[in-house]
């Protein structure tokens, strides 16, 4: 284990295994562990996870949770609207389903909440807005990064040099 503390330009290794919690609090089906690798402070990460990352070292543990805001964004109910059924394709309009269809170029996407004569409630928030959460994480490896691990993080953020 070497004693490097995770900081600006530092090559970070780590293990999580994340769950979702939907808007009304219940738990979604926990993800299988994954690995990541990224230079730290040139890669961003959600501000929650920088913030408890700073200072930890090869082997920390930590949990850290992730606001809505952080994810898929705030549930906003402006954004639950009754609009006409003209224009929309009758047959993909299902109750308590998602609508798609590409229009003059554009993707319309939203959840359809209720039918109604000819209108339709829907729900133009993204599909898991409100949801939040929990990541647990293993410190694997971290060390300072070198001009190879800089120039591949650019690559990844698609920079050219």
């Amino acid at each position: 284990m070497n004693g490097h503390l995770i900081e600006n330009r530092s090559w970070v290794h780590l293990r999580y295994e994340q769950q979702i919690f939907a808007r009304d609090g219940s738990a979604g089906e926990a993800e299988e562990a994954r690995e990541v690798r990224f230079v730290f402070g040139v890669e961003r990460q959600y501000p929650s996870l920088e913030r408890a990352l700073t200072g930890k070292k090869t082997g920390d543990r930590i949990t850290v949770r992730l606001s809505a805001d952080e994810l898929f964004g705030l549930y906003d109910s402006s954004l639950v609207r009754e609009i006409p059924q003209e224009g929309l394709k009758r047959r993909r309009i299902h109750k308590d389903r998602r609508y798609i269809e590409l229009k003059q170029g554009a993707l319309v996407s939203f959840f359809v909440r209720e039918i109604r004569e000819n209108t339709v409630v829907a729900d133009f928030n993204h599909p898991n807005a409100g949801a939040t959460a929990r990541a647990d994480i293993t410190v694997l490896d971290v060390r300072p990064a070198n001009g190879d691990d800089l120039s591949e993080a650019m690559e990844r953020m698609g920079c050219r040099s």
